[in-house]
């Protein structure tokens, strides 16, 4: 047995094993062994046993049909890369998504600006003009998992107080968001948007999205293969499910919400049936503008010719859904911990073959027929 994967499992039975053992009459000794055996067997990740709920099922071939995180990350990257680089780059830079959105009359969130090498685009007069009552957000333009974002609230007009209690004017904010991007990533500066009032009753107060996976099928017609509903909690800014949010499944047909589950296993040894902050019930809620919300991912991956696989962030806003981004590559482990279940055993096995088929024969080398020469 790898040295790393024991001291891993160690590290995670000490983390979680006691309260699984008084839960579920686990011994640890059992639950380590079983780590190892997915470990060794079908080369699993050992932290999985619990972010899967392993220990929930007698078999031990339950594990078969999961994915993890570096599996999705490699796969699709590959299928992405060879299949669809134009739309991968487009849908990693959410000014150029910003753009193509513009173009096809997509509903989305307007960039008031962009700081790029320690310039900017807009004045501070510009600034100054906006009706930014609600606040305003910057954010990474290649940024991933809520990393870098800030909320930007407006104390009286023209200046704003950052997560840090300090206030800024117009021009300070410009000057602090150039800085930024001059060591650091291109930034985008949004209006703050708000949930719907009835999925303000399931936040922290910061926005909560939904996460649709829409799928290119062998044909070519564009159809939902998983949704979830993430909540954020806490004082966090983002809903972002590593990072403290909590999530719960959709059902497809009604646009009825789950019971909600964390990504720490720590807090999803019991199902989450009212959000922890605001005590109103998840299981049952009825998604506001649900029906318009699938129809805006789909009519979205449409506009791209090529990606197979895009997990889109949709916002539910009073007035309807706006997409804020797409991401070619999806957190796997979101919706199969949501889920629970294995997504290799819904429609998406059966198409992620058929496009690694596509790439890897795309990828083959030309063998030319015998005989023939090749000019150098």
């Amino acid at each position: 047995m790898p040295a790393r994967s024991l001291r891993k499992s160690l590290e995670w039975v000490t983390t979680f094993g006691r309260e699984i053992k008084r839960r579920y009459k686990i011994g640890l000794v059992r639950q380590f062994v079983y780590q190892q055996y997915l470990a060794l067997k079908y080369r699993i990740p050992v932290d999985y046993y619990y972010k899967y709920r392993f220990y929930l099922h007698a078999s031990k071939e339950v594990s078969v049909g999961y994915m993890y995180r570096e599996q999705i990350i490699s796969i699709l990257g590959f299928v992405n890369r060879t299949l669809a680089e134009a739309d991968t780059h487009t849908l990693n830079d959410k000014r150029l998504f910003f753009r193509q959105c513009q173009k096809n009359n997509i509903d989305t969130v307007p960039i008031l600006a962009e700081f790029a090498d320690g310039k900017s685009n807009i004045s501070a007069q510009d600034l100054n003009e906006v009706d930014s009552r609600g606040g305003l957000f910057s954010k990474p333009a290649f940024g991933v998992c809520g990393q870098g974002t800030s909320r930007w609230l407006e104390m009286t007009p023209g200046t704003y107080e950052g997560k840090n209690g300090r206030a800024l004017t117009g021009r300070e904010l410009i000057d602090h968001l150039s800085r930024l991007s001059e060591d650091g990533p291109p930034l985008i500066l949004q209006k703050c948007i708000f949930n719907h009032p009835e999925i303000a009753a399931l936040s922290g107060g910061a926005l909560s999205t939904l996460r649709i996976v829409t799928c290119r099928t062998p044909s070519g017609e564009i159809e939902n293969l998983l949704s979830v509903f993430r909540m954020a909690t806490g004082e966090s800014c983002t809903d972002n499910f590593a990072q403290g949010g909590i999530a719960s499944p959709i059902d497809p047909e009604t646009g009825l919400a789950g019971n909600a589950c964390a990504w720490d296993p720590r807090n999803s040894l019991e199902p989450i049936d009212a959000h922890p902050d605001t005590g109103h019930s998840i299981n049952g809620f009825k998604i506001p503008f649900w029906q318009e919300s699938l129809d805006l991912a789909i009519k979205t991956h449409r506009t791209f010719d090529d990606i197979p696989f895009v997990g889109w962030d949709i916002a539910v806003t009073e007035t309807g859904p706006l997409v804020l981004e797409g991401n070619p590559v999806w957190g796997v482990e979101l919706v199969q911990i949501v889920h629970n279940s294995p997504i290799l055993h819904t429609e998406f096995g059966a198409y992620l073959r058929h496009y690694m088929e596509n790439a890897m024969q795309m990828r083959a080398p030309v063998i030319p027929p015998e005989g023939s020469r090749i000019s150098q």
